[in-house]
């Protein structure tokens, strides 16, 4: 008798075991990276090929739920055109110049005696 891994080994000549090792290993990587669950499944449709025969055609599908990705948010103002700016167009712009770099070096302190 066939073990269930056995059987599974030999659907699709091995290929379906193999999309399933890669298709949970991806699963693993998104749960780790998003902090969310994820689910894997393996249906197996099984139906007869002849009303008088003893074989049967064996049809597996998988499917993969993913972890929802993080919501990327940004911050905007909107205009009286009722348009998105990154600045706020309520706060005046400060004029900032560059400083010209002066070399000083501190007065070496004497030493008390």
């Amino acid at each position: 008798m066939n073990s269930f891994q056995q059987t599974l080994q030999q659907i699709d000549g091995g290929n379906l075991a193999d999309d399933l090792a890669e298709k949970l290993a991806n699963l693993i990587g998104a749960v780790k990276e998003r902090g969310k669950a994820g689910a894997l499944s393996l249906g197996l449709k099984i139906k007869p090929l002849d009303a008088d025969a003893d074989s049967v055609s064996v049809v597996a599908t998988v499917k993969v739920t993913e972890p929802a990705k993080m919501e990327r948010a940004s911050i905007f103002f909107t205009t009286d055109a009722n348009t998105l700016v990154r600045n706020n167009p309520a706060q005046t712009e400060m004029k900032l110049e560059p400083v010209e770099k002066v070399d000083t070096k501190p007065e070496p302190v004497a030493k008390a005696s």
